[in-house]
């Protein structure tokens, strides 16, 4: 439960059939098997929290216990605000990971439906209820030339070289 090589505590979030056999204890089983105060101690004196926006949003006792410094977020573009306002609300800084040209948001709601017709949610750059905080937020930054805002990843390691040439 603890990632004991690189001297940080790290706590997964999550129901434990949603965890493979080799990866860290859930907080759930955790608490399970120790008493109150033995998973309060766990909590506090954790350093990194692993999950699903899902999951966390499924502890918000979580939420009250533990004060979180930073949140990142993986595959951000494919996140709308009410799916994590919730967790960007209580941490001081996020950095949100995505690729807005890769998944959007699965929307079900028709396209005439998302359209923003509020000239005062139109100025702060929301037009369509489809359009991710990630993409709106990454063309904020490219419309002032924040560069240092944001960034592209210049290598990966998850392709095959010869696949990666091919594009």
């Amino acid at each position: 439960d603890v990632c004991e090589g690189a001297n940080i505590g790290m706590v997964k979030i999550g129901r434990r059939s949603n965890v493979q056999a080799e990866t860290p204890i859930t907080l759930d089983a955790y608490a399970y098997d120790h008493t109150v105060p033995e998973t309060r101690q766990y909590i506090e004196t954790a350093r990194v929290f692993v999950g699903t926006v899902h999951s966390l949003l499924n502890r918000p006792d979580l939420l009250r216990l533990k004060q979180f410094h930073t949140a990142i977020v993986d595959e951000a573009s494919q996140l709308l605000e009410p799916h994590l306002v919730g967790i960007l609300s209580e941490v001081g800084r996020f950095i949100l990971i995505g690729d807005e040209k890769q998944l959007p948001a699965v929307i079900t709601q028709a396209v005439e439906r998302t359209r923003v017709v509020d000239q005062s949610l139109s100025d702060i750059g929301i037009r369509d209820l489809r359009t991710s905080l990630f993409e709106r937020l990454l063309s904020a930054c490219q419309t002032n030339q924040w560069s240092s805002a944001y960034g592209m990843l210049e290598a990966q390691a998850r392709m095959h070289q010869q696949i990666q040439a091919f594009p």
